[in-house]
């Protein structure tokens, strides 16, 4: 499924996703990843290019799903590091934690393998989102308690679910002029 996600090169769609994306709790209050997004001045109108990496290889900290690089353009880049579970919960936990790991990674992300350069990854700006079938609180609590040392890790994790994707996608199909330049990459 993650697979197709590469060919939807509609800014709407993104934007409506990312819209469902959330944040842990604040106050009872759950910060969109489109909200984010903004707060870093990264809008995605101002991208031209959406490139999929799919498993990219950090050496030390371990394979995600997925990174979304979106870059060129008037906005500086933005990569979202993808990690999907369909039918199970987060692989590993205490100080093995798989999404506390992945979390490091936004921090090093000039050892990941995507598609950016050296300037554009210096200035990104980066999150981890975590798409479950499920709902994944519980899940990003027990993440978020093992950022004790680095609490800027707990503002950029953020979850979905499954549902959400066909939601942004009726949403943003619904807005018939969904036009945009991004160049669409090959696997």
């Amino acid at each position: 499924m993650l697979g197709h996600l590469r060919y939807v090169s509609a800014t709407r769609f993104w934007e409506e996703f990312f819209r469902r994306a959330v944040a842990l709790p604040v106050n009872g209050i759950e910060q969109s990843l489109h909200d984010f997004m903004a707060q870093h001045h990264v809008q995605l109108s101002g991208h031209t290019k959406l490139e999929a990496r799919f498993w990219p290889e950090h050496p030390a900290l371990g394979i995600p799903e997925l990174a979304l690089c979106f870059s060129g353009g008037l906005s500086s880049a933005f990569v979202l590091i993808v990690e999907a579970k369909l039918w199970s919960g987060k692989s590993w936990f205490g100080d093995s934690d798989q999404l506390h790991r992945y979390l490091k990674i936004l921090k090093n992300l000039h050892d990941l393998n995507v598609p950016l350069s050296q300037p554009e990854l210096r200035n990104a700006t980066a999150a981890l989102l975590y798409l479950t079938l499920h709902e994944s609180l519980a899940e990003l609590k027990e993440t978020s308690a093992l950022c004790e040392d680095e609490p800027e890790l707990r503002e950029v994790l953020f979850r979905a679910q499954w549902q959400d994707i066909l939601e942004a996608a009726e949403a943003s199909h619904q807005d018939r002029n969904c036009r945009t330049s991004f160049r669409r990459s090959t696997p």
